[in-house]
């Protein structure tokens, strides 16, 4: 079952050391409450939510930044060349590795004769991995 959003920063507020007696009174919030709030049996206002965030060094603005970025940056691929590079770049090393061996198989394919359909089915299994 997946936890609540309450608990998850129950999780977080633990790991930096942050007790839930100190967020309370650093939000003016009863114990009580903020306590079913991170155990997920109640709501949070957004301010206090937010204030909640600010208190663990979560800035929610970045994280809505970095999202629209890669968002922005999917659409900015307008042909196949630019696809591979997106990809590539998202990779780690050994991801990036994967990619060009790959890329080198099938041009090698590519440039002596017809891709049999055999082979294409294979490399196209082994594409969608990447």
């Amino acid at each position: 079952m997946e936890k609540s959003l309450g608990e998850k920063i129950a999780l977080l507020a633990k790991s930096q050391g942050k007790t839930q007696a100190d967020i309370a009174e650093r939000i003016g919030m009863a114990p009580s409450q903020l306590n079913r709030f991170l155990k997920g049996n109640s709501d949070c206002t957004t301010e206090n939510l937010l204030t909640i965030l600010n208190i663990l060094d979560i800035d929610l603005e970045e994280i809505i930044f970095q999202r629209t970025r890669k968002q922005t940056d999917t659409e900015e691929v307008e042909n196949d060349s630019d696809v591979v590079k997106f990809l590539y770049k998202n990779l780690d090393e050994v991801g990036q590795q994967t990619q060009l061996k790959h890329l080198e198989w099938i041009n090698n394919f590519a440039g002596k004769k017809k891709i049999p359909k055999e082979v294409k089915n294979i490399i196209n299994q082994k594409l969608t991995l990447i």
